[in-house]
């Protein structure tokens, strides 16, 4: 992961090799849980949850919760039942989609506003094609070239973004 690569370069400028080596082999040696959303059927429920039971479908969301595992325990307020006849695939992206529609509300965007999206991975892309569905143009923008050939936009940038984007909306 080139992320990863980059952040274990900066901390060798700033602590050194050796220190950097030894927080790495740490953190490989424990494991990271994977994903932020997954779906899935409730085999148990805590006490206090009175939301679901045993057998329901749910989507839940949550870094450190919804991981891509065979069993994860995750709070009731991080969960929703799924409704019947959707398919888990598709509900595992429910609460990504989520995040996507969260940040166009807070955002305040409007139907047909020209809209920048800066970032096209998973999040980035699914909230693109939101917006290109509530008919909204969308100016995507990343570093990686091919992010943006992957997603549908109405205008892609990677050169001079604020100049483009002041260019395009004028």
């Amino acid at each position: 992961r080139k992320d990863l690569v980059g952040l274990a370069l900066k901390k060798v400028k700033q602590e050194g090799i050796v220190k950097t080596y030894k927080f790495a082999k740490s953190m490989l040696s424990g494991g990271w849980p994977l994903g932020y959303s997954c779906a899935g059927i409730v085999i148990a429920t805590g006490e206090s949850v009175d939301t679901f039971k045993v057998g329901d479908a749910v989507a839940c969301a949550g870094l450190g919760y919804a991981s891509h595992a065979e069993y994860v325990h995750v709070p009731g307020t991080m969960a929703a039942k799924i409704a019947d006849g959707i398919d888990m695939k598709q509900a595992s992206f429910a609460t990504i989609g989520a995040v996507a529609i969260h940040a166009l509300h807070r955002a305040e965007v409007s139907f047909g506003q020209i809209v920048v999206v800066y970032g096209m991975g998973l999040i980035g892309s699914i909230t693109a094609r939101i917006l290109n569905a509530a008919g909204c143009q969308v100016i995507g923008i990343d570093i990686d070239e091919q992010r943006l050939k992957k997603t549908v936009l109405h205008k892609s940038l990677t050169k001079n973004p604020v100049e483009e984007v002041c260019a395009f909306a004028a």
